[in-house]
């Protein structure tokens, strides 16, 4: 678990919200499945609204740059979570809508 620190797309105020994240070296990989809602969350929309966000991971906060996944390399990522969380490929397979898939990116110390 994390805890993304996104600002929001229309308020501009800061939210807080714990997604569980899938890691991949320093990338992070978070999913807008609302819980198999047919709407994407406001995170989603805030992440890309604001793709510079801070990450708490742990006792650490950490800078990303987030990148909505399609694809191949969107493929590779919910195969691998679907594989994890059985829970991932039912919600996958139930909705009509595409759940995005976020890569977040770490970004140099300034």
């Amino acid at each position: 678990m994390v805890l993304l620190h996104p600002v929001g797309g229309r308020s501009g105020r800061p939210h807080y919200v714990p997604m569980r994240a899938q890691t991949d070296g320093d990338a992070l990989y978070v999913f807008s499945s609302a819980h198999g809602s047919e709407r994407h969350p406001a995170s989603f929309h805030h992440l890309i609204v604001h793709s510079e966000i801070t990450i708490e991971i742990g006792s650490e906060s950490v800078a990303f740059r987030v990148v909505e996944l399609s694809g191949k390399e969107r493929e590779t990522i919910v195969g691998r979570q679907a594989a994890r969380f059985p829970i991932f490929a039912d919600d996958q397979r139930r909705l009509a809508r595409t759940m995005p898939v976020m890569r977040l990116d770490r970004r140099p110390a300034s």
